[in-house]
């Protein structure tokens, strides 16, 4: 049975490291456009355009040129059959576009761990992304070098502002980044939590340390 989170649509930044694909997941509440006259789907597919655009000026700053950003592609939970699609164009942006930092990449099993933080009741679990494309350059054994810190937090916090906008007791359009909870191995909703805040952590993630979730 296939999961129904009211509002939310689950997007996928995709890209390629060294021929492996890669893929990065942030979910997204939404409204449903009605407030101007948009349908869902066509919220839906602006709100792909805008992660597209913003991820290029942002997070892909801090990218290996190795790593190439290739589609935005998109499930809409608010529904059993919710709408699905890719995008690799907008009126500003064409993919596939490659990361901006020169250098020596990282193997493809190495990534920065992003830590969703916000609301969240007691219990339950922080949200995560894991970006690839790290240089050796910012690399010290196991640990990002604190000025590639500083200079990407900032980034992060400007992605998460252009994706957080109003509130859901809003009349206006409103969005916001969620982290979606579960029961029953993922399969029934139980609720979301606003993400505040995106913090860059200062140890790499290893394959083995994200299969160990």
């Amino acid at each position: 049975m296939a999961l129904v989170a009211p509002l939310v649509c689950r997007y996928t930044i995709n890209g390629t490291l060294f021929g492996r694909p890669t893929a990065q997941i942030i979910d997204v509440q939404l409204s449903d456009g009605s407030g101007v006259g948009l349908a869902r789907e066509d919220a839906v597919e602006d709100m792909a355009a805008t992660i597209l655009e913003t991820y290029v000026d942002t997070f892909r700053t801090g990218q290996n040129a190795a790593w190439a950003f290739t589609s935005v592609t998109w499930v809409d939970l608010n529904s059993a059959d919710g709408s699905t699609g890719i995008m690799t164009q907008t009126a500003n942006e064409t993919l596939p576009q490659n990361g901006a930092v020169s250098g020596e990449a990282l193997p493809a099993s190495v990534a920065a761990l992003v830590t969703k933080a916000g609301s969240s009741a007691r219990g339950r679990r922080r949200g995560r992304m894991f970006m690839p494309g790290l240089s050796e350059a910012n690399v010290s054994g196991n640990l990002l070098l604190t000025n590639y810190i500083n200079a990407m937090q900032p980034l992060f916090d400007a992605f998460l502002l252009v994706l957080n906008v109003g509130a859901p007791t809003d009349p206006s359009p409103w969005s916001r980044m969620v982290v979606v909870h579960t029961t029953g191995g993922g399969q029934n909703y139980a609720g979301v939590s606003a993400v505040t805040s995106l913090a860059l952590e200062q140890q790499v993630a290893s394959q083995r340390r994200r299969n160990r979730g």
